[in-house]
């Protein structure tokens, strides 16, 4: 059975390296979402799986995720969001 696969950030540097990895295994569903529909959709017209817009900051993110309803969600959005770098 396919599970459905959702990168938050999919179409970003990391997410878009993690989704091509797991777009060729086509045992599973792969949804390409962020803030940008446009992005998603080209990543999916270029390598496959599904676009979505979906954005962790608004507030209705939890009833739009519940909606695509993944079995998996990675989130690779803004990975450097949120942490820092000791100065040297």
């Amino acid at each position: 059975m396919s599970k459905r696969i959702l990168i938050l950030g999919g179409y970003g540097v990391f997410g878009g390296l993690l989704a091509r990895r797991l777009i060729s295994d086509a045992r599973h569903t792969i949804v390409i979402a962020g803030r940008s529909f446009a992005k998603a959709q080209n990543f999916s017209r270029q390598f496959g799986g599904e676009a979505a817009r979906l954005d962790r900051g608004s507030a209705t993110f939890a009833s739009d995720l519940a909606a695509l309803k993944p079995a998996l969600v990675i989130d690779a959005a803004d990975p450097g969001v949120g942490t820092s770098v000791p100065a040297t």
